[in-house]
């Protein structure tokens, strides 16, 4: 067995086994582990998702990914119909965003919005991946538990997953309640 190094340990000390697994996987976070996923969920057109996620200060973030488990059947002319995703604080101002994309949910599998700048997280916290569907025979996205509760916010923490109607992204957000917890993988 070989034996561990220094940045091996040191990392261990830093961070908990989940995010080593995170980490392990080559994403700098996640919504929740990959392997939780228990079912699907098909988008609607003209909404927003958002999904929180903790972040470390000094992360880079590239892009926001997606697991498509159907793809949308949408014609490859129909590029007005697109999306986009974005990063947000967690008090909803938008931090950094992708170009749109009508391509990216039409094959099933890792579906990875590239951020038009990459963005440097500022402090260790949380924040919201949102993804905005614009397509109207959307795919079907991975998703975890979905039950009632799953969304409520604790006192003076964000709620976890949430939605809002609109087609484009805001520069300011309202996360609204949603039981929608979509898997997202950040890196």
């Amino acid at each position: 067995m070989a034996r561990a190094t220094s940045f091996d340990i040191q990392k261990a000390r830093d961070v908990g086994l989940e995010e080593l697994s995170t980490i392990g996987q080559g994403f700098v976070s996640q919504s929740f582990d990959r392997t939780a996923v228990q079912g699907t969920f098909a988008l609607a057109a003209s909404t927003v998702y958002f999904v929180l996620f903790g972040a470390r200060a000094e992360d880079t973030v590239t892009s926001v990914n997606f697991i498509v488990t159907t793809g949308s059947t949408s014609a490859a002319s129909d590029t007005d119909r697109t999306g986009f995703v974005a990063v947000y604080d967690k008090n909803g101002n938008l931090m950094a965003s992708s170009a749109s994309s009508a391509s990216v949910f039409r094959t099933a599998g890792l579906a990875t919005f590239s951020l038009s700048t990459p963005l440097t997280i500022p402090r260790h916290d949380s924040y919201f991946a949102a993804l905005v569907n614009n397509i109207t025979t959307p795919a079907t996205l991975a998703r975890g538990m979905n039950t009632a509760g799953v969304s409520a916010s604790v006192t003076g923490f964000p709620r976890p997953y949430g939605n809002a109607t609109s087609s484009s992204l805001p520069p300011a957000a309202t996360v609204g309640s949603a039981s929608v917890a979509l898997w997202v993988g950040i890196t």
